[in-house]
């Protein structure tokens, strides 16, 4: 089996904002993976409503077969440009992954893509052309293993506004970050809150903007079984202890009862670990347990 794509995203709201003007959308199928970033103009509500339109347009525009111009020429009918401002009322970035390889991204007045390849921040080859009187950035490359992939919206580009950075973190500095952490081989949940901690800090946790991370890592696929609730009859509870061990790669029990028989079964102790862990900040997981001989994952 080939490789899968790992993603994972954070938003943050503009201080003093409830809702935040970023807006990620994704779906993902057997062959493809679509994913959608749209940064609504301004902030709070307005701002959240039309991220929130273009992201869901574009991503069930996409996912319905239309391509990249209708798409584009659908947003610009529904979001015209502020009249005032003479500013789009929603950028956005759209990128489709074909099995885990082939990639396509078309960017509307969003960031540049950050990409590590090898050690080193790359961007794939880019052209623009006008549609329906925008200017879009297209990009079409390939995918290898272990390539990481962040898309940002405008607020972790200027994170930190006058502060550490005069003109706020920036894209460079965001790749540095972002290379740095590719050679940990860290997932991407990781990778997102290790960015977000930093673009709060950088704002001195009052950010100007909402700051929005998506991080993909192309990786190989891993195996998991997981048995949880023993059999109506217990007559069976070998049978499916056989099968659980049976498996291949990882193997996770749920449930106290459904441990207790896997440790019966297998005349193995159970050890719990009664102190709670914490996953993020209010997280609490229930207390994990292990089966002697057993490799905690």
């Amino acid at each position: 089996m080939g490789p899968i794509v790992e993603i994972a995203y954070d938003s943050l709201c503009k201080h003093g904002e409830e809702l935040c003007g970023d807006w990620v959308k994704v779906v993902s199928t057997a062959e493809d993976l679509i994913v959608v970033l749209s940064d609504g103009l301004g902030s709070g509500v307005k701002a959240n409503i039309l991220a929130t339109l273009s992201a869901g347009i574009a991503c069930d525009m996409l996912q319905k077969g239309a391509s990249i111009d209708e798409v584009v020429e659908t947003l610009v009918e529904t979001l015209p440009e502020c009249q005032v401002r003479h500013l789009a009322y929603a950028t956005f970035a759209v990128l489709r992954i074909h099995k885990a390889r082939e990639a396509y991204l078309a960017e509307y007045d969003s960031p540049p893509l950050i990409m590590v390849r090898g050690g080193e921040v790359i961007q794939p080859p880019a052209r623009e052309r006008v549609v329906a009187g925008r200017t879009i950035r297209e990009r079409h490359f390939r995918l290898e293993l272990d390539d990481y992939l962040v898309m940002v919206s405008d607020g972790y580009v200027h994170a930190g506004a006058g502060g550490l950075y005069r003109m706020g973190w920036g894209w460079n500095n965001l790749g540095v970050a972002v290379q740095r952490w590719a050679a940990t081989k860290g997932d991407t949940h990781q990778l997102v809150g290790a960015l977000s901690r930093t673009c709060l800090k950088l704002s001195q946790d009052k950010l100007g903007d909402d700051s929005t991370a998506i991080a993909m890592w192309v990786r190989p696929r891993r195996k998991m079984t997981v048995l949880t609730g023993p059999p109506a009859d217990q007559a069976r509870d070998a049978e499916a202890v056989n099968k659980l061990m049976a498996s291949q790669g990882v193997k996770a029990i749920c449930g106290g009862t459904t441990s207790q028989m896997v440790s019966r079964v297998l005349n193995k102790p159970l050890r719990v670990d009664w102190q709670p862990s914490k996953k993020g900040p209010g997280r609490k997981l229930p207390p994990a347990g292990l089966l002697e001989g057993e490799k905690p994952q």
